[in-house]
Order: structure tokens, then sequence, then C-alpha cells
């Protein structure tokens, strides 16, 4: 839950957060002004600092820092005894820097949370989802349906042959083969489904609202494509598929995902006898 309300926040638009800023700092420079010379009161300006670092990054920081050391020296300089104003003038500038480092510090966590966001949940490779967040989408989506109701498919597919690419072609013509096969699948399926690279030459996709009666249409259109798109590239493969569809409750994507592989695994046994055609034969089977 509080995750979720990070999330949410961390989707604040720019405007809005810089008025956010900009309240709090008056906010602070108000209760600063109050406060007196007596009270170390440099601390006020920090929430607004750290939050536009965190939710626009370090230079945002940077320009909450400075809008607060600029209001700081607004508060004291005037109240100052000429004695003293270069003390004032240190103690301004010292707490701006401090608030400046931190103000950058928490725009560099931010990205540096993102970063390790995005290698924890996506595949290198091809930019896909990988197995582990898809699980998590897919296990999102089952919630979602046993309450609601609805339909859910998984859609596996694999890649036959890669490694005669990979034995033949060379590794970097394999990754590249495996970046069209990801790019292909983007572009054909809705917006609203989910691809993910679960392993090597392993593919798999979420379909939302897809009963078992629908799956197998996508699933044609979606071999027929991609056979197309591999002879057209002059790539010697096949591809396998198979899915599940779940519209009843207590199943699991780990399980859904097994079912689906495990039918494709089953066809492809099936046809072992009669291997299909390089780059021409898409093959699928269902659960």
């Amino acid at each position: 839950m509080a995750s979720e309300r990070l999330q949410r926040l961390e989707q604040t638009p720019a405007s809005l957060a810089y008025l956010l800023a900009a309240v709090l700092v008056v906010a602070a420079a108000t209760a600063d002004h109050y406060a007196g010379r007596e009270l170390a009161t440099g601390f006020l300006y920090v929430p607004a600092v750290v939050g536009l670092g965190w939710l626009l990054g370090h230079r945002a920081g940077l320009h909450a820092a400075a809008a607060a050391t600029v209001a700081g020296l607004l508060v004291d300089w005037p109240f100052a005894a000429p004695s003293a104003e270069g003390l004032v003038l240190w103690n301004v500038v010292a707490t701006g820097l401090l608030l400046g480092a931190a103000g950058w510090f928490a725009g560099e966590v931010r990205a540096h949370r993102e970063l390790l966001r995005h290698v924890t949940h996506v595949d290198s490779l091809t930019g896909l989802y990988n197995r582990a967040s898809f699980l998590v989408a897919v296990d999102t989506e089952l919630a979602r349906q046993d309450r609601f109701g609805g339909d859910t498919t998984v859609l596996c597919i694999d890649v036959e042959r890669l490694r005669h690419v990979n034995a033949t072609r060379g590794h970097a013509a394999g990754d590249a083969l495996l970046k069209g096969v990801a790019a292909e699948l983007s572009e054909r399926l809705r917006r609203t489904d989910l691809v993910a690279r679960l392993q090597g030459d392993e593919f798999a996709v979420l379909l939302r609202a897809t009963s078992a009666e629908a799956a197998p249409v996508v699933a044609q259109k979606l071999a027929e494509s991609l056979s197309t798109w591999a002879a057209a590239n002059d790539w010697p493969v096949t591809f396998g598929l198979g899915w599940a569809s779940a519209p009843f409750t207590g199943m699991n994507a780990e399980g859904l995902v097994e079912r689906a592989t495990a039918t494709l695994y089953d066809r492809r046994r099936a046809l072992r006898g009669g291997e299909a055609a390089p780059g021409v034969a898409a093959k699928t089977a269902h659960a």
C-alpha cells in the first residue's frame, strides 16, 4: 500500500511539484521569520528541497535549494545588525550549500532507484518485461479476474532453431533475432497486452480479457505474422506456440505459464517426426 502511494506521488506533474515546493519554501520562511535568530531553522526548508529533488531530479532539487537560500537571506538580512551582516551571510550561504547537497542527493537516489527498478523488471537484451515482472503482472490480472470476472490467457512462444542461428551466424545475429521477435510481438499485439521474455528463446504474452475461445484465433494470427516476418528477414527459424486460459479461480501465474508451456512442448514432441521448413511454419497448441 505504501509503495503504491509513493508511485502515485512520483507521478505528480512538474508544474504542481514546483508549486508545492514554493508553498513549502514560503511556509518555512514564515516560520523562520517568527522563530527569531536564536533558533536554528534551516531544517524547515529540507522537505521542499528533498521533495522536489526526488520528484523531478537533482537539478530541480538545486532550484529549490536556491529558492530556500534566497528566502532565508530575505528573512534574516533586514534584521541583522551591521556588525553581524557577515555572519548572517555566512550562515545563509552555508545552509544553502547543505540544502543544495540534500537536493542533489535526493535526485541521484531517485535516479538510481529507477535504474535498479528497470534492471530488476526488464530484460536487458529486448527491453521487454522479464520473467519475474511478468509473473507479478499475471498474478495481478488473475486477482482482478477473481474479483470482477472475465478471462485471462497466457500465450507462450518458443523461437525454434535459435541455436542453429547462433552456431552458423554468431551470437550477435542470435541477439538481433531475439530483438526482432520482441519488436514484432510488441507491434502486433494490443496495447493492453503485456509481452515478456521468459528466458533464452522463450517469450510470453499476457492477453487480458481474452477467453479460451478467442485465444486460438489470436495465436494463429500471431503465428502467421511471426512466420511471415521470419521469412521476409531470412531467419531460418520456426515458432512454437502454446496457450492456457484461466476462466476459473485459484490459478496463479506460475501455474498458468506452466500449462501454456506444457502444451507447447507436447505439440513439439508430437511433431518431432516431421520438422517443418525453416522460416515458414508456426506450430500452435492450447490447454
